[in-house]
């Protein structure tokens, strides 16, 4: 069940033991690379026996593997057990870009994890063209001031034997070019770097220099929505000598000002538009960033999830198999039995929720609907839980309205919504805290909200919460946080009924999580009517 549930992710994912043989492959790693015919045959080959099959089939591009392809192998083995671990990308010869992180597992050997990345990197590719084919010289700074992108323009300003390297601070690289503006002058250069970092440190702020070989520039800076800051070099030499020639021809004051200010206008909007695509590639950025967490958060996860199970369950079966020494006749054996069945119960849970996650995702989740008592759902729910929430010492306070209408949904999806819920609010409530349920009629439909007094969620966590494999790490109860799969099942059912699932919070204020269902699906001739407790 665990491995048919890997199968149906689309990413590679791929198991070695201690000796670094491969002991287990989802159906998807097969799609990797053309030479990978039949997973069959891969079991049982090393690391480098599958990079060496890899290499001899022409599968990666690039003169490294061509020419000096031992060297090639050597580093990629290399790389699996830096720590922290880093991910790799290759670029194949067929086109595809294939992003490989490596994580070793203590006692179990090493989960490595292949992704096809082709549309994250052409994306970043193309918006790395549009920036070093820009007009003007660009640098981009973070929110600690440090260079993390630059055009070619932005380091041909610098002499050849002072180019920034990426890392640089502004303060840094405004140095090198007073110091070469000014000639070594300090009072000048001083002077410089004091006004253009006054300017640097504003929302939007300008700067006007001279280069030594006669050219003039004018530096535009402007904060990005990342924190960071953006800074736009112009060439803004023909403006300066335009603006000679127009004092040398004796032209009025006034038409100097409006033609300067035109030109004025005209730079402003090139800095405008300059700053819009570094803001675009900042977002590119996060979006590439929040990728890498999110594949590194499933394989921690997923080892995690796995080989502690998998430990319990090989433990004892080898104690079931040999008694301990000195106990013939020992009867303990009932006990390891209960340990192992578990374990099973736990990976069977996994499993259950990475299948619903796969199928809600694929659009193959399948929704029995009839008319029930939402009523009823909640009350049984909540005895289920009972228990738990005794354990935790929190009080669950029910004020659901008893005169709820009957909702078309499917019974089981919502009750596995609600315990997902009642879960989470318990699991994150101090002892002798309480969680209030309560329910009521909206216009065109019902709403259930559950309501804690628990710890509460950072504002910055909140939009990602809901995503597979996102989690809230801070628990000061202590209590196990679970896999990160319960709240994005949830919202995927309460979305196929129709409805929605939102979640407010406020740290330390506790939080609340409201389901809203339609009293009806939108096309009721799909749904299939069948008896319910509501009817009866």
């Amino acid at each position: 069940m665990v491995f048919g549930a890997l199968d149906a992710l689309r990413t590679g994912i791929a198991l070695f033991d201690t000796e670094d043989r491969l002991i287990y492959c989802n159906e998807h790693f097969r799609y990797v690379y053309r030479s990978f015919e039949n997973v069959e045959q891969l079991v049982g080959m090393t690391y480098g026996e599958i990079l060496e099959m890899i290499v001899e089939g022409g599968e990666i591009a690039g003169e490294e593997v061509i020419k000096e392809p031992e060297s090639w192998i050597e580093r990629r083995m290399a790389r699996r057990f830096e720590m922290p671990p880093r991910p790799t990308i290759e670029r194949l010869t067929d086109g595809r870009w294939i992003e490989v992180k490596d994580r070793p597992v203590k006692g179990l050997g090493l989960i490595s994890l292949w992704q096809d990345v082709t549309g994250l990197k052409q994306s970043d590719l193309r918006l790395r063209d549009f920036l070093h084919g820009a007009a003007d010289g660009l640098a981009l700074w973070n929110q600690q001031d440090q260079l993390y992108l630059g055009n070619e323009l932005f380091f041909d300003l610098f002499p050849e034997q002072a180019r920034p390297e990426l890392g640089s601070r502004f303060h840094d690289c405004a140095t090198v070019l007073a110091k070469s503006a000014m000639e070594g002058d300090d009072v000048a250069v001083g002077y410089m770097l004091e006004n253009w970092s006054e300017q640097h440190t504003r929302p939007v702020g300008s700067y006007v220099f001279q280069l030594p070989d006669g050219r003039w520039m004018m530096s535009r800076e402007r904060r990005i929505r990342d924190g960071g800051t953006a800074t736009v070099f112009t060439d803004i030499t023909d403006l300066k000598n335009r603006e000679q020639e127009l004092i040398l021809r004796g032209a009025t004051l006034e038409e100097t000002i409006n033609e300067l200010e035109m030109v004025q206008h005209k730079l402003e909007q090139q800095a405008v538009d300059a700053v819009g695509m570094a803001e675009a590639l900042s977002l590119a950025n996060d979006e590439v960033e929040h990728a890498n967490r999110a594949k590194a958060n499933f394989l921690r996860n997923i080892s995690h999830e796995l080989r502690t199970p998998l430990h319990t369950i090989i433990g004892f079966a080898e104690l079931l198999q040999k008694p301990p020494a000195g106990e013939q006749g020992w009867d303990g054996h009932a006990e390891y039995a209960r340990d192992i069945l578990n374990s099973g119960h736990h990976l069977l849970r996994l499993v259950n929720r990475l299948l619903d996650l796969s199928r809600i995702d694929a659009g193959r989740y399948e929704l029995s609907f009839s008319f029930d008592d939402l009523h009823l759902i909640v009350r049984d729910t909540l005895r289920l839980v009972r228990g738990s929430a005794q354990e935790a010492d929190v009080v669950l306070i029910d004020e659901t309205d008893d005169d709820l209408p009957a909702v078309m949904l499917d019974e089981q999806a919502i009750r596995q919504v609600m315990i997902n819920l009642l879960s989470n609010a318990i699991k994150f409530t101090p002892a002798g805290g309480t969680v209030r349920v309560r329910s009521r009629r909206l216009d065109d439909g019902v709403e259930v909200s559950i309501k804690d007094n628990g710890v509460g969620i950072p504002a910055e966590v909140l939009p990602r919460l809901m995503r597979p494999f996102e989690r809230y790490e801070s628990n000061p109860y202590g209590k196990r946080e679970g896999t990160g799969l319960g709240l994005a099942i949830s919202r995927g059912l309460a979305e196929l009924h129709g409805g929605s699932l939102s979640i407010e919070s406020e740290l330390g204020q506790g939080t609340r999580a409201t389901l809203s269902l339609p009293l009806s699906q939108a096309d009721d001739d799909s749904v299939s009517e069948t008896p319910s407790r509501a009817a009866s």
